[in-house]
């Protein structure tokens, strides 16, 4: 019964991590031809009203990306101090879904973004793509997923019109478990609101990433459909 009601999560390109991790790894971004290409295509989605405090410092992602260009997970590495527009740039990537190639029709495996609401700047990084054998493991972000989908129980998933998405600010101790999880959009929906919340509570512990920790803060779109 329960395999009716589980939820789809849209996690892979939902998840922010402000942490550290990665930094010792990731070099500074420069500008480039396919720089300014995937920053002209990040511009239109970012929701950030000039009103609001500008951040003095950019906020800084590492992106990895399937061949196609599709982004299918992000790892914040350095935060610009502003929680609202650390979330504002994850949100625009996540919006903006699939980045551009490169003038010879080429998607880098891996990329820094740097983001703040002045500037953007992406680099493509020098690692090789996994053989297919390693890309069909799941990513970071599929593993919360399936982690957390087991507890979702929403019976009137069908019943919502389209798949509206309610987004979760949640805060890690090191060993994986919930210390907190706040609503900081509304899917528009109270019900799935409530649904969606009492899942990641219940799941208690994420699993922990390929350095054997858990990132101290995550943001997480859950959706009631797969």
């Amino acid at each position: 019964m329960l395999s009716k009601f589980r939820s789809g999560i849209s996690l892979a390109l939902a998840i922010a991590v402000l942490a550290g991790c990665a930094a010792s790894t990731a070099r500074p971004p420069e500008r480039s031809v396919w720089g300014i290409k995937v920053s002209a295509a990040l511009q239109s989605y970012i929701d950030y009203p000039a009103s609001k405090p500008q951040p003095k410092l950019p906020a800084e992602f590492i992106v990895w990306l399937a061949p196609h260009g599709v982004i299918t997970d992000k790892t914040m590495f350095n935060s610009s101090g502003s929680a609202e527009w650390d979330m504002a740039a994850s949100l625009a990537l996540r919006n903006a879904y699939r980045l551009p190639p490169d003038d010879d029709g080429r998607v880098p495996y891996q990329a820094i973004v740097s983001m703040s609401p002045a500037r953007l700047f992406a680099t493509a990084v020098n690692v090789p793509r996994p053989g297919l054998g390693r890309e069909d493991r799941p990513t970071y972000g599929e593993k919360i997923a399936a982690t957390v989908r087991r507890h979702v129980v929403f019976p009137d998933a069908a019943q919502l019109p389209g798949n509206p998405g309610a987004e979760f600010d949640v805060r890690l101790d090191t060993d994986g478990s919930i210390k907190t999880v706040d609503l900081t959009k509304s899917s528009g929906y109270s019900d799935w609101d409530v649904a969606a919340r009492r899942a990641l509570l219940k799941t208690e512990t994420f699993p922990l990433d390929v350095s054997g920790k858990a990132p101290p803060r995550i943001f997480i779109t859950m959706r009631p459909k797969l």
